[in-house]
């Protein structure tokens, strides 16, 4: 690992360690409520905000991560026949907007033309990551495939992942159906803090091995 790659390591690990701290932060603070007020009413809905902070904490952890990731493959100055398809088609994925529809002759010459000044730039990674404001399993398979990482290590997280999204959606509007226990956020706690440290791990991999360059 050089220096580039051992910096890169390190601002993933402080974006995962604020979250992290954070998280343990809300499981403290809910027994300080709980032991000093003893009221059930403060407990429920104090247990019921804190699932939307858990799944910002998780989309949170997955866009900044991989712009930290776009971040270090930019600053390669690395040209476009040097990366992956799919780093370049996603680099670009704006471009190809552009071909929905019918278009005259012209325009596909100019969509060629401004396609042709593309290939001959640098890679240059831009934009919001898309994650659908629902970061379900699914939208996860779609990031993890970008890097070439194995869906089937996250596999096991799925039906825990998919039903968080779901509560926090309920939550968010307005809804009261759910009622919560501390041992549900425990859990739902847990499995976020293992799904970011398995990304984390799995994104360092992802640069050390250079899976992102097209091999020599």
């Amino acid at each position: 690992m050089d220096v580039r790659e051992e910096r890169l390591m390190q601002e993933l690990e402080a974006e995962r360690e604020w979250r992290v701290r954070e998280l343990r932060n809300i499981k403290l603070l809910y027994k300080e409520i709980d032991s000093e007020l003893r009221k059930e009413d403060f407990s429920v809905s104090y247990l019921r905000m804190i699932i939307p902070m858990i799944y910002a904490h998780w989309e949170g952890f997955v866009v900044q991560s991989y712009k930290i990731v776009f971040e270090f493959i930019n600053k390669m100055e690395l040209s476009t026949s040097e990366v992956t398809p799919k780093i370049l088609t996603y680099a670009n994925n704006h471009s190809y907007n552009y071909l929905k529809g019918k278009h005259s002759f012209r325009q596909k010459c100019e969509f060629t033309k401004k396609f042709l000044d593309i290939l001959n730039k640098n890679i240059k990674i831009e934009g919001k990551i898309e994650t659908d404001s629902n970061l379900k399993y699914e939208v996860l398979e779609r990031l993890l495939d970008l890097f070439d990482i194995d869906a089937n290590k996250f596999k096991g997280y799925r039906a825990k992942l998919n039903e968080l999204v779901n509560i926090r959606n309920s939550i968010a509007h307005g809804e009261n159906g759910y009622i919560l226990s501390f041992e549900d956020i425990e859990r739902n706690i847990s499995f976020i803090t293992e799904s970011i440290d398995e990304l984390l791990v799995e994104e360092v991999n992802f640069i050390v091995e250079k899976r992102f360059a097209v091999a020599q």
